[in-house]
């Protein structure tokens, strides 16, 4: 069972998916692949593929998100159980002749940053392509900018005071 679960375009009308790869019973993940689709839906390569150990225990969602493309290239998030990690990699057009060191799934990614998160702060979402200044909510409702220091900047509730209710 393939969950499609986001999508981004580049200047040129690609598309980048990213794919949820779930067992037969549709509740744990066991891969994510990002793809690259052609503006005509008639080539696809697959840029990026991870595989879960069943042990992890990812339930519906994987550790994926947040797809940007910027400049030629495509920026995405990975979620650490301590750590949001920032990564990038070449969104090649096709019909481009792969660089030598690409294999099957082309290049490996370079990770830009793994910024380590405070104890008892669980991420749930995270945007942004500068590795000094992305975004970040928690599980608890906290928008937060994640900045050079290593210490996230809390933006939301402003003054630290407590919210009922979840953004």
């Amino acid at each position: 069972i393939q969950l499609f679960n986001s999508v981004a375009a580049d200047g040129a009308g690609n598309a980048y998916v990213l794919v949820t790869v779930l067992d037969s019973f549709g509740l744990k993940v066991s891969g994510e692949r990002i793809l690259q689709v052609s503006p005509d839906g008639k080539e696809q390569r697959i840029l990026y593929e991870a595989e879960y150990d069943p042990s992890e225990n990812l339930l519906r969602v994987g550790k994926l998100q947040s797809l940007t493309v910027q400049d030629g290239m495509l920026y995405f998030f990975r979620k650490e159980a301590a750590a949001a990690v920032l990564l990038r990699i070449a969104a090649e057009p096709f019909g481009a002749s792969p660089s030598p060191d690409a294999a099957a799934t082309g290049p490996a990614p370079e990770e830009l940053r793994s910024y380590p998160l405070q104890p008892n702060q669980y991420l749930s979402e995270l945007t942004g392509t500068d590795p000094n200044g992305f975004y970040f909510t928690t599980k608890r409702g906290r928008l937060y900018k994640a900045g050079e220091s290593g210490t996230p900047e809390l933006l939301y509730p402003s003054g630290g005071r407590q919210q009922l209710n979840f953004p």
